[in-house]
Parts: structure tokens; C-alpha cells; sequence
């Protein structure tokens, strides 16, 4: 089984980070709120000090930089995680317009899921906010399991290189 690997930290920190261990399948994303990376490697062991590991349940597709990247973090109980697969497992095999990557992982030996999808264009990510899907999977994200007090959440990032940051350059998605 593969895995993808996060962390987040300040942008600082992590476009250093980022610099020094350029190679394919590292990604450097932001948020207005966050800063986060994303080892899509297939490496076997995390390279990060700290940071989540994913196991791999479901992936298809490709990130480039051009991509914009919504990140899901679900806390669904065991039976709605059942359910939450197969959704997902749907998505994967039927791709909405303009979606480039698609990864869906559990956290190693633990609950949440993370479900990562990369887009071509905002348009393309917008129109899929407006289907059924969409709100399937938006149930489970703010539907904690009872007794449980963690609530996912959804995060949109754009992926880029942080030198872009520093020459004042930014690439619109």
C-alpha cells in the first residue's frame, strides 16, 4: 500500500523546507489561513519530522503547479466510513470535469480520512460545489460521529512554488 504525507507549518519554514528538498511529487500549498506540503512520492516512510501519514485507499490523476488543491478532512464513524468510500470510490471512477488528481487515505492506524482533489481551473471547482456529490461529501465533513467533538473541514490551496513568492509572481487557477 502507498501513502501521501502532510505537514503544515509557517510559510516560511516550509518553503525553505521545500527549497531544499525540491524533487517531483513534493508540493508546496497555501491557503489564506495555512501553509502546508504534500509528499506524493510513493516513498514508503515519511519525510517529514512531523506530519501526518495517509494510507492510500483511492488515487488517480496527477498535481501539477498550475492546480488548485481542496483538502477534506472527514471523522466519520466506522459504519458512515463504509458509506464514505464508496462515495469516493464513485468520484474515482467517474471524474467531474476539470478534476486532475484525486487521492482518498486514512490516517495510519487511526479514524480520519483525508480525500485530496486537484483542479484544472476554479470554474471547474465551483461547478462541482453545485453538484449532489459535492453535498454528499459535505454532510460527512461537518457530520461528527456521536460523543465525537471533531468536526472535519475543507481547505482550498494553490499550489505553487514559494521563489514565486519572493519575484512578486503568482499563477492564476
Amino acid at each position: 500500500m502507498t501513502a501521501f504525507y502532510v505537514t503544515h507549518g509557517t510559510a516560511d519554514y516550509l518553503a525553505k523546507y521545500y527549497e531544499a528538498h525540491r524533487r517531483p511529487g513534493l508540493y508546496y500549498l497555501t491557503s489564506p489561513h495555512e501553509t502546508m506540503l504534500l509528499d506524493n512520492t510513493g516513498s514508503k516512510k515519511t519525510p517529514f519530522a512531523g506530519g501526518t501519514t495517509y494510507d492510500v485507499i483511492e488515487q488517480t490523476g496527477a498535481l501539477t503547479l498550475s492546480n488548485g488543491l481542496d483538502a477534506y478532512l472527514f471523522s466519520v464513524s466506522t459504519e458512515d466510513a463504509l458509506f464514505l468510500t464508496d462515495i469516493i470510490h464513485r468520484l474515482a471512477t467517474e471524474l467531474p470535469q476539470g478534476v486532475t488528481y484525486l487521492a482518498f487515505g486514512k490516517r495510519h492506524n487511526q479514524a480520519p480520512y483525508s480525500l485530496l482533489i486537484g483542479w484544472k481551473t476554479s470554474q471547474d471547482r465551483l461547478a462541482f460545489t453545485l453538484t449532489d456529490a459535492y453535498a454528499k461529501l459535505e454532510k460527512f465533513v461537518y457530520t461528527a460521529p456521536v460523543g465525537q467533538l471533531d468536526y472535519g473541514h475543507i481547505t482550498n490551496y494553490l499550489i505553487h512554488d514559494p521563489a514565486d513568492e519572493q519575484q512578486g509572481t503568482e499563477r492564476p487557477i
